[in-house]
């Protein structure tokens, strides 16, 4: 298998990018990390300069959020210095590249898609909780604003009873109250929202770029484990190698002369072109759709 040869031949420079370094560092110079935590912090430092693509955010509240992303980063750099982390590192390299020799490059494909998945587990762990802040503050915003603005529903009722006068100048109260509120905590909340948002959707790209991957990855594999997609593949870029049938067309008489009149030694007969019809573009899931219904 070339990707277990490839693994095989190039151990220690595949477990170095695992860890966070590059293919060509060798000995004291090569840095500790987790995988893509290097475009962390510096993801975190071009926001926490509060003006990302000239939008302004709030540059405490991005300096906040900006030193807990590299607080992560760095508690993962210091537990991956341990000696046993290398070792564990080689050896899962040294797994997936004979996976390739043991059960082919499918196998190959499928562990190393979901190694991918283990090493960026602090990608998906940002992505979520970046993700419930800005859900909280949505959440907060509306709350807020239905004390400014609540809906007519929600209004209390007049009550008949004998304090008519002193229960409306309660309710009045308790809704002039929350407004007041609402009208003051709903502006911090919403001026905040870009900041959060700036984070969430930089660490939701990250995330995406590795699933991207592992995506690939699960595609090889598939693929590999079942030969009929590359004649899917086939069919999409040549429709004309799957012919749903044959079309004759005359084109001429066998054994007439080009002077004109005389016949051949053969006799008379007609000379037919046979050209193909491109079969429907469903065709090649043909045997997917019969072995789906049984």
């Amino acid at each position: 298998c070339v990707g277990a040869s490839f693994l095989l031949a190039n151990v220690d420079a595949v477990t170095r990018v695992a860890m966070g370094g590059s293919w060509n560092q060798h000995g004291a110079n090569t840095s500790i990390a987790p995988l893509y935590g290097h475009v962390v912090s510096a993801n975190a430092e071009w926001l926490m300069h509060g003006s990302p693509l000239g939008v302004k955010l709030h540059v405490p509240l991005a300096t906040f959020l900006a030193e807990l992303a590299t607080t992560m980063v760095d508690s993962l750099s210091v537990a991956m210095q341990y000696p046993g982390c290398a070792e564990v590192m080689r050896g899962g390299v040294v797994l997936v590249a004979w996976s390739g020799v043991v059960g082919g490059m499918s196998l190959q494909a499928a562990l190393a898609a979901d190694v991918t998945t283990f090493l960026t587990t602090h990608l998906a762990a940002l992505h979520v909780y970046s993700s419930l802040i800005v859900t909280a503050q949505i959440a907060a915003a509306r709350r807020l604003y239905t004390l400014i603005s609540p809906p007519q529903k929600s209004l209390p009722e007049e009550d008949p009873p004998t304090h008519e006068e002193e229960l409306d100048e309660d309710d009045m109260s308790r809704v002039m109250e929350g407004r007041v509120f609402g009208t003051l905590a709903l502006a911090p909340v919403a001026l905040l929202l870009p900041t959060t948002a700036a984070f969430y959707l930089s660490y939701l790209a990250l995330h995406a770029l590795t699933v991207f991957v592992r995506a690939a990855m699960v595609l090889v594999s598939a693929t590999l484990q079942h030969p009929r997609f590359d004649l899917l593949a086939l069919r999409l870029c040549h429709p004309g190698a799957f012919p749903g049938g044959v079309t004759v067309r005359s084109v001429g008489e066998r054994g007439q002369s080009s002077k004109g009149g005389s016949k051949g030694e053969h006799g008379s007969g007609r000379v037919v072109r046979l050209s193909s019809v491109p079969a429907p573009w469903h065709a090649p899931l043909g045997p997917f759709v019969g072995a789906a219904l049984g």
